[in-house]
């Protein structure tokens, strides 16, 4: 009977599956069944020898991405391959910026087994072999039509559904696998128990999710700067909340409870993030391969995926306020600003009101005759988005899609002497693109306020019907001014005006060219040596377009972002000897050199 021989995870000389001693934990179909597993995240976490992946289903930018991580030595130290070839590499990078490929853009159905080799392998796959290497096998030769889906509901519900087909001739095959995923998302709220320890039982005063900027916001009495024409808080000003906070929807923390100053109205974001985000994955995987002769054989795979997360979206910070020490300046002229000096007290603030709002006593110019309480100059900190934008449903959303593409072909010669020629070349793409409804031109938003068309005021939403009962020569620049006053209540058209959605988009391409021989040497007192000689050459590219608002520094968030583009080639030539020890175990010599230009490195591998 002939006897297959496999390359097994680790080495490129041909073997009979699995006789060799390389430490191989090994993850199989019947595995994914016995748990139930519906996504390649979830086979990792049975590895006792996999520690600090990521899952990624948490709100940051990798949510929806997921890679093993052997001896938590960080994502970019295992290398994951596809039938021992590379599969490319995320546009999005882990937290210290190494690159990594993502498992998530693969069906489950076209998965046979998990290879995880755990022992360094760089001397044989490269740098990003340091920690081991994670090779997924498909079910090449695969016959027939099998289709299987699930539903699952716990805090969130999710189903799913695989496809798996093949078809099969004298000389060659030919497969395709798809998944199509999807699960709900949930907030903090949805979670009994942290509800109950974290976010109050619903008394807004005593959650822990409390911000210190809130919306509406804070004010402090100022006076303008004459350098640089903002408001600059006076010495010792006494901050106040905005009188209608609560009405508004923001809350006072209860200081009895929380600790927090009651002088602020905060912003509860507990429902303003998703604690798991909502994602949509379409995964389909291709392979084929076909015997020209019986020397020669070809293979190919092509793989396309598309990730959408959707989550929920807060009120953005406008950490860009030109005021002293951030905020906005907020003027007299404000037509809901009611907010006058205090004569008693220069750092302090009395609160007039709309309805006890007298033209001949509240003024803005003090040289009124009359005048007894000039309108104050604010600085005001606050989030130009708050509740009542992101308390509806459905919420403000943040869409990032996560798209794939990957083709490999190669050639596969028969030599003399029981020896293999394997050529391929494979290229991957992927690309990240993330839009948040949150966008904020700043620059614009600031001068709204500064001439009165945008009300940052709680009278927006505690009284949008209320016409301003100050003494205003102007109303071009109010919300609505068809009655004949100002109107408290803004209108999607002036929010239009600084409200934009923003976003980023970032990709990474990868090319490479792998050429291997491998078989057998010769004896040494009737023992089998065998080696492998290859050469790689790989390419890859990167560049990352931020948001067009961040670039412009109009962004509400810190800090001014720019274009990044870069690439880096590198090639490796590489050799390996397997001799075995009686029936009891095997040496491995490896060698490998790296060249990426600049950087040359060469390692070492005795096994």
């Amino acid at each position: 009977e002939e006897i297959e021989e496999v390359v097994v995870t680790g080495s490129y000389i041909r073997r009979t599956e699995y006789d060799g001693r390389a430490p191989i934990q090994i993850v199989d179909q019947e595995t994914f069944e016995m748990i139930g597993a519906v996504q390649p995240i979830e086979m990792v976490k049975e590895l006792t020898v996999n520690s600090g992946s990521a899952y990624y289903n948490e709100t940051n930018d990798a949510q929806g991405i997921s890679q093993f991580n052997i001896r938590n030595l960080g994502l970019g130290s295992t290398l994951t391959l596809i039938n021992g070839k590379r599969g490319g590499l995320s546009a999005v990078g882990d937290a210290t910026g190494t690159d990594f490929l993502d498992i998530n853009q693969f069906p489950l159905a076209m998965i046979e087994r998990i290879e995880v080799l755990t022992n360094g392998a760089s001397a044989t796959y490269g740098s990003q072999a340091v920690a081991g290497v994670a090779n997924i096998i498909t079910r090449k030769g695969f016959e027939g039509l099998e289709i299987s889906g699930g539903y699952s509901t716990a805090e969130i519900d999710a189903w799913h559904l695989n496809l798996a087909a093949g078809a099969g001739h004298d000389k060659g095959h030919f497969n395709i696998y798809a998944t199509y995923y999807e699960q709900d998302r949930s907030g903090r709220s949805e979670f009994d128990w942290l509800d109950d320890r974290l976010n109050g039982n619903g008394i807004g005063g005593r959650s822990r999710f409390l911000s210190g900027t809130g919306s509406p916001g804070s004010s402090e009495r100022a006076f303008i700067d004459p350098v640089t024409g903002e408001a600059t808080s006076v010495d010792g000003a006494i901050r106040v909340p905005d009188p209608d906070c609560e009405a508004a929807g923001g809350v006072i923390g209860d200081p009895a409870d929380t600790g927090l100053n009651p002088n602020t109205c905060r912003y509860n974001f507990a429902d303003q993030v998703s604690v798991i985000a909502s994602e949509q994955r379409t995964q389909v995987f291709t392979e084929a391969d076909w015997e020209f002769n019986d020397k020669v054989r070809g293979y190919m795979e092509a793989s396309i995926s598309n990730n959408r997360v959707i989550s929920s979206t807060g009120g953005q910070l406008l950490a860009t306020g030109k005021a002293t020490n951030g905020g906005t300046t907020i003027l007299p002229s404000h037509p809901f600003n009611f907010f006058v000096e205090d004569p008693n007290d220069a750092a302090a603030l009395l609160y007039i009101g709309p309805e006890n709002w007298d033209p001949a006593i509240h003024c803005t110019d003090a040289s009124v005759a009359g005048c007894q309480f000039q309108t104050a100059t604010l600085r005001n900190i606050h989030r130009p988005l708050g509740p009542d934008v992101t308390d509806v449903r459905p919420q403000p959303e943040n869409f990032v899609d996560i798209n794939y593409s990957r083709v490999l072909t190669g050639v596969e010669w028969e030599l003399p002497g029981d020896w293999y020629l394997d050529t391929s070349f494979m290229w991957a793409r992927s690309q990240f693109v993330d839009a948040t409804a949150a966008g904020i031109r700043s620059d614009t938003y600031q001068q709204m306020l500064r001439e009165g068309s945008w009300n940052p005021f709680g009278t927006r939403l505690s009284n949008p019907g209320l016409v301003s009962p100050k003494d205003l020569a102007d109303t071009v620049n109010c919300f609505n001014n068809e009655f004949g006053g100002c109107v408290a209540g803004n209108s999607e058209d002036n929010r239009r005006r600084w409200n934009q959605y923003g976003g980023e988009n970032t990709s990474m391409q990868e090319k490479v060219v792998d050429v291997v021989a491998a078989g057998e040497l010769f004896e040494i007192g009737n023992v089998p040596l065998a080696g492998a000689i290859g050469a790689q050459y790989r390419e890859v590219s990167y560049a990352s377009y931020p948001d067009s608002l961040s670039s412009a520094e109009e962004d509400g968030g810190q800090g001014t972002s720019g274009a990044v583009i870069g690439s880096q080639h590198a090639t490796a030539i590489f050799a390996e000897v397997v001799a075995p020890i009686g029936d009891f175990g095997e040496v491995q010599f490896a060698l490998r050199n790296e060249d990426y230009g600049d950087v040359s490195t060469t390692d070492p591998k005795v096994s």
